[in-house]
């Protein structure tokens, strides 16, 4: 947990190396509760784009893992982030099977908690196949359950997760704003909802302070998250934000997931092509469209 600790006090590549460690050690101790703890720990805070191979590798190494033994907890978080990333790289049928797994136990235990995480599972469906309007009425049930059952940071979570992109597509901006700064305050998500806003602006000074401001952007030690950097990227290409945009293409270059599902829902070559687009590199464009 020191990991977690150095992560959350802004130390996030020196959390991710302890979280590494740490999960060296959860395989050797064979544990699975330790183990299958530990790997979700892992896989929700190690998801810099440089990481999308391993996140891949380690989610299958977690679900092939035995069962037995396993406590509700842990195996509720393993399996919760593993089947996000099996999205990531779009591979439905594993992120299906796994989500399933999950709905099914948390339908048994009965756990408020588990039970909103299982909405979340739904609304993202929703959200992948297209059906807007029911992935909006998902997220709405999220956050009213949550505040009934007095957590409304957990309803916030999974109505962010299940999601929030059907807000922006189906024109409601104003609304996704109004959810960022009253309860979500993430800046890369307000970034963007303002791009999408035409206040570009307010979301360029977004961008020039975590973007090109950001020490050591894109070499191994940065740590931020896919998707966090996507809907950056995204914003950086809607308001010609260049600087910002040439940094987080040559972030993602090196490596990255087909996909961000983690909040940000949307393809990743997608936006890469429109910010070498941007910054007139028409035969590096045409590359991520093919």
């Amino acid at each position: 947990y020191l990991g977690l600790v150095r992560f959350n006090t802004g130390e996030s590549s020196q959390g991710v190396a302890l979280m590494s460690r740490g999960l060296e050690l959860a395989r050797d101790l064979g544990d699975p509760n330790v183990f299958w703890c530990v790997t979700g720990m892992w896989l929700y805070h190690a998801a810099a784009p440089q990481r999308a191979i391993e996140r891949l590798r380690l989610a299958e190494e977690l679900v092939a893992s035995s069962r037995t033994g396993l406590s509700l907890r842990p195996r509720a978080y393993g399996l919760t982030f593993a089947g996000l990333v099996f999205l990531d790289w779009g591979q439905r049928q594993r992120a299906e099977e796994t989500s399933r797994e999950y709905q099914e136990m948390a339908k048994r235990s009965d756990n408020v908690i588990l039970l909103l995480i299982s909405a979340m599972y739904d609304g993202l469906r929703a959200a992948v196949d297209g059906q807007l309007e029911e992935a909006e009425q998902t997220i709405r049930r999220i956050l009213a359950r949550g505040e009934e059952v007095g957590l409304t940071g957990v309803g916030t979570l999974c109505a962010y997760l299940s999601g929030y992109r059907p807000w922006l597509l189906l024109g409601k901006a104003e609304e996704a704003l109004q959810f960022v700064t009253t309860r979500l305050q993430s800046p890369h998500v307000e970034a963007l909802v303002l791009a999408h806003l035409g206040r570009d602006t307010e979301a360029a000074g977004i961008l020039e302070r975590f973007v090109v401001a950001r020490p050591r952007i894109g070499s191994a030690e940065d740590e931020t998250s896919a998707t966090d950097d996507i809907m950056y990227l995204e914003a950086a290409v809607l308001v010609k934000h260049r600087e910002a945009a040439g940094l987080l293409l040559d972030r993602f270059a090196g490596s990255f997931s087909p996909l961000v599902s983690f909040g940000a829902l949307t393809c990743t070559t997608r936006h890469l092509g429109a910010a070498a687009a941007l910054l007139g590199r028409p035969e590096e464009a045409r590359k991520y469209y093919d």
